[in-house]
């Protein structure tokens, strides 16, 4: 079922009680991929900040480094940002938090490397944001993250898939075309 443009809509997270039910499942296929470097909780600091918007630290839920295993599959979209969820949560509240991720320098626990993410993933999407609210995520580069028996782990944007983890352990990924463009659209 696609997700629609409707005021504080409710996603459907598969179910999990809390929060920590949630990143624990996602932890577990990530670790279980082979493809990703997983860290936990990470805090980061603003890049910048808008005019009357209060400066502060910012601690992400995950940031996932690609291992070898995905960058022989061809990623070439460096280090991804995470946002974890319950079940029945808001759109929008996930993708302001996002965009504020986005803007943010994470420093890593293994030698204090910062790092800036070029994507932002909400974790569990069943369905992918349509409309102006998949329009805006997907020029922002704010993705979504399902789950699947067959694809225990999908990272995907604006109708693309850009990071296939299937069942078999393989792994697929194809280049995300959105979200290069500045300036205006008109």
């Amino acid at each position: 079922m696609a997700i629609q443009d409707t005021p504080q809509q409710l996603l459907s997270g598969y179910g999990y009680a809390d929060e920590a039910a949630s990143m624990a499942d996602f932890d577990a296929i990530v670790e279980s991929s082979g493809a990703f470097h997983l860290y936990r909780e990470i805090w980061g600091e603003p890049l910048f900040h808008r005019p009357g918007t209060q400066l502060k630290q910012m601690r992400v839920d995950r940031i996932l480094t690609p291992n070898r295993k995905l960058l022989d599959a061809g990623w070439k979209g460096g280090v991804i940002i995470v946002e974890g969820k319950r079940a029945d949560f808001h759109l929008g509240k996930a993708v302001s938090q996002a965009q504020d991720y986005a803007r943010c320098a994470f420093t890593l626990p293994s030698g204090g490397v910062r790092v800036v993410a070029d994507w932002v993933f909400i974790w569990p999407l069943e369905g992918e944001p349509k409309g102006d609210v998949g329009s805006i995520m997907a020029q922002s580069r704010i993705g979504w993250v399902s789950s699947s028996a067959m694809r225990p782990l999908v990272f995907g944007c604006g109708g693309t898939h850009g990071i296939t983890v299937n069942s078999d352990g393989s792994v697929f990924v194809k280049q995300f075309p959105m979200g290069r463009k500045t300036g205006n659209r008109g």
